[in-house]
């Protein structure tokens, strides 16, 4: 076969013919992964690949996305991996670029979607009480909630405390938030 071959290539040249013999290339991608992002805001990634051979090329994903991401494929070598970020973690993702034709060769590129919890802000309210009474029920007032969330949606809410009792003298006392936690925010005080 490569004794055929190569008298073909001696005859075609021969000739007078040029002979370019070209190897198949794999497709590439020519963008680059957005991999994190915070909770409640939009994520996009066009996902761009090239073939040197000019073969049409499908892009498909393995793993998980986070909730509400989605994947598309344009049908022309790129995808789109968009939507809000509403679940917070670590998602391995693999995109795999494949010929539709030619030597049907494929490229891999793996990385990972890291999602942060975003941080609320939590403020104890001013209260205040007559003297010898037992202190209110205090509030909180919170900044940097998203997607429509609010502290019912806290796994644990934070808490407000302070170190007045019925028998503290008359004063101001330093009313202090604490104890929150919940998988999407984090808390500052």
């Amino acid at each position: 076969m490569v004794r055929s071959l190569l008298l073909l290539c001696l005859l075609w040249v021969g000739l007078g013919y040029n002979l370019k013999l070209y190897a198949q290339v794999p497709p590439t991608f020519t963008s680059t992964p957005i991999e994190t992002g915070v909770f409640g805001d939009a994520y996009s990634y066009l996902i761009e690949t090239d073939d040197a051979d000019g073969d049409a090329i499908d892009l498909l994903i393995t793993g998980t996305l986070p909730a509400n991401l989605t994947f598309t494929d344009n049908g022309d070598g790129t995808a789109l991996i968009s939507g809000t970020l509403l679940q917070t973690g670590s998602f391995p993702i693999t995109i795999t670029a494949q010929e539709t034709t030619g030597a049907l060769q494929s490229t891999d590129e793996a990385f990972t979607i890291i999602v942060s919890k975003r941080t609320l802000t939590v403020t104890a309210d001013d209260a205040s009480r007559p003297y010898g009474s037992a202190n209110p029920i205090f509030s909180l007032s919170y900044g940097g909630f998203v997607n429509g969330d609010n502290s019912a949606d806290l796994d644990t809410p934070p808490t407000a405390s302070t170190t007045a009792s019925i028998v503290s003298d008359a004063g101001t006392y330093i009313i202090t938030a604490s104890g929150g936690s919940d998988n999407n925010y984090d808390f500052t005080y």
